[in-house]
């Protein structure tokens, strides 16, 4: 009984502290919702031109055995068409085809709502929103309509909050070209090298902390995620706060970014891993089997976790964060010094699905439903351009 009262003395303040009064907000770093649902085999839906919409996207990946999905609804299409645009769409998902656990990303402001401010370095504007340092919420408790940010999560949670279990706050936010992200192991990214946002880093962290906020008051059952490539940009997410002057630590901004996500979903294309250099040859050596594709779905969680146990996330000081996968796959066509086949790309898959869920991942999501080029003769080399366009499944 102890137990229990603790435990409602614990979530009344979390909600009477998310509602902006004067109290201590739970965050991640003290409770993560436990999570029992079975493993899902989903797919990202892709567009195929406009003979195909996504209620048969979907029945199509029903058909195959797949039960979940991950779309997006970027606020400059919501704001655009309405925020109903895709209810009867979702209601299909669920209702119809049987769909569960969705996740969707969410990112991408309407021009009215974007902060076109062009930071030291970038090539040009941001690309996150504006206002998003605003307060989050009004004194009576609602959501504050000035801070845009807050008022997409709050207007999306109104109408796709029943059918969404993870909503990922912004696609690959670290998404840098190619370039190294060694460097962000000893200070933030800069807004050059944040492809995706050509911001400071640390208002991505206000974007995951906005999120969480409205989410966990809304819909305490949904989580809130990333969706990232590389651990290094994790470990600075573990480091630094939402706070506008260089990420420190402040009592306004007392938290670091792991306060506001309760998964980690990763994204991994094996194909371009698959070699290491090896001093006794002078050279590279090559590891290009779906073997070594679906160990290196695995290899990239475990350096994740790597970095959520270096900082207390694994039951310790914070509570452990689960994982997904919601982007990977393999091109079925070799390209530059990637092979790929039709062989290679199915055997990964499966080697993949089962790797997964051995290793206590909670979703995986394939790249795509379908292509977006139409595959050459066995043995043709395509482009660098062509190849993601035949990642998806055969």
């Amino acid at each position: 009984m102890k137990h229990i009262f603790r435990r409602v003395i614990s979530l009344t303040m979390f909600w009477v502290g998310l509602s902006g009064l004067p109290a201590t907000a739970q965050t991640a770093d003290e409770y993560v919702r436990p999570y029992t649902e079975p493993f899902q085999y989903g797919a990202n839906v892709g567009y195929y031109g406009t003979n195909w919409n996504d209620e048969s996207l979907a029945g199509l990946l029903q058909q195959a055995g797949g039960h979940s999905l991950r779309p997006t609804l970027p606020e400059w299409f919501v704001e655009n068409y309405g925020y109903t645009i895709r209810q009867n769409t979702f209601n299909t998902y669920v209702n119809e085809l049987g769909m569960k656990e969705l996740t969707c990303f969410i990112e991408k402001p309407s021009n009215a709502h974007a902060d076109w401010t062009v930071y030291p370095g970038a090539t040009g504007p941001s690309k996150l929103f504006a206002n998003m340092y605003e307060p989050i919420w009004n004194p009576d408790g609602t959501v504050n309509d000035n801070n845009y940010y807050a008022r997409y999560v709050y207007k999306l949670l109104q109408v796709y909050g029943d059918k969404v279990r993870f909503w990922e706050v912004l696609n690959e936010p670290d998404f840098a070209n190619g370039a190294s992200a060694a460097p962000w192991l000893t200070r933030a990214p800069t807004p050059a090298e944040q492809v995706n946002t050509q911001a400071p880093f640390y208002h991505y962290i206000r974007m995951l902390r906005i999120t969480y906020e409205v989410v966990k008051k809304y819909h305490p059952e949904a989580y809130v995620s990333t969706s990232v490539g590389y651990p290094e940009y994790v470990d600075a997410l573990l480091r630094y706060t939402d706070n506008p002057d260089g990420g420190a630590a402040t009592a306004a901004y007392a938290r670091t970014g792991g306060a506001y996500f309760d998964v980690l979903s990763y994204h991994v294309y094996p194909n371009y891993s698959l070699h290491y250099w090896d001093n006794a040859i002078g050279g590279f050596r090559y590891t290009r089997t779906s073997d070594y594709s679906a160990n290196k779905i695995i290899e990239d969680k475990n350096q994740m976790v790597a970095v959520l146990n270096k900082y207390g996330y694994n039951g310790t000081k914070h509570p452990a964060k689960f994982l997904t996968l919601s982007e990977s796959n393999v091109s079925r066509r070799t390209s530059d010094d990637r092979v790929g086949s039709d062989e290679y790309q199915r055997n990964f898959g499966i080697k993949a699905l089962v790797l997964i869920q051995k290793n206590d991942i909670k979703q995986f999501y394939l790249y795509s439903i379908g292509e977006t080029v139409n595959a050459p003769a066995a043995g043709t080399v395509v482009s660098g351009e062509d190849e993601p366009g035949l990642d998806g499944p055969v």
